[in-house]
């Protein structure tokens, strides 16, 4: 066998998503055996779903189509996190080992961060965004119209004091 690596084989994100595959098939093979087919299937795919994509996207010629695969991954990624949450809430893992998963997919989240915007820079940031809630107390009253819309359909009843104005767009409920 000649020693040519092919350009996927040559990324780091690549070479440590490969090796969190591994970690997170010898964590869900401890399940429980009536989760054969549910979490451990889900899991399972979801991990070979972030080196297969990564490898696709290694192998496209448009950067559009590099970072729609390395978009593709991060999405996996996400979903596996997502479905390690629900494996701690069933108490499948402890925390010691939950916190061990955080933070290897973390790592990867930033490379496959840093490989998009290599690609795509003026594309979507895939780093993890952190939701704030502001401290605003909002006065139930029943909604007569989409609250994006630009001119509610009915006034506001005295009874009720009037709720403050929500922004324009949803994406300005995001904190950066």
């Amino acid at each position: 066998m000649k020693d040519y690596k092919y350009s996927f084989e040559k990324l780091i994100v690549w070479q440590k998503a490969r090796e969190f595959v591994v970690f997170v098939y010898k964590i869900v093979a401890s399940f429980p055996k009536e989760e054969r087919y549910g979490l451990i299937d889900q899991i399972r795919r979801a991990a070979i779903s972030v080196v297969a994509n990564i490898a696709e996207g290694s192998s496209r010629t448009s950067k559009k189509d590099k970072a729609h695969f390395t978009q593709m991954a991060y999405s996996s990624l996400i979903e596996i996190l997502s479905h390690f949450y629900i494996a701690y809430d069933l108490n499948y893992i402890n925390d010691e080992l939950f916190t061990e998963v955080k933070d290897k997919i973390y790592d990867i989240s930033n490379l496959l961060n840093a490989l998009n915007n290599f690609h795509s820079p003026k594309l979507i940031n895939l780093s993890p965004i952190t939701y704030h809630l502001s401290p605003i107390t909002y006065h139930l009253s029943p909604i007569t119209h989409h609250p994006f819309s630009q001119s509610p359909q009915s006034p506001q009843s005295p009874q009720s004091p009037q709720s403050p104005s929500l922004p324009s767009h949803p994406s300005l409920f995001l904190n950066s």
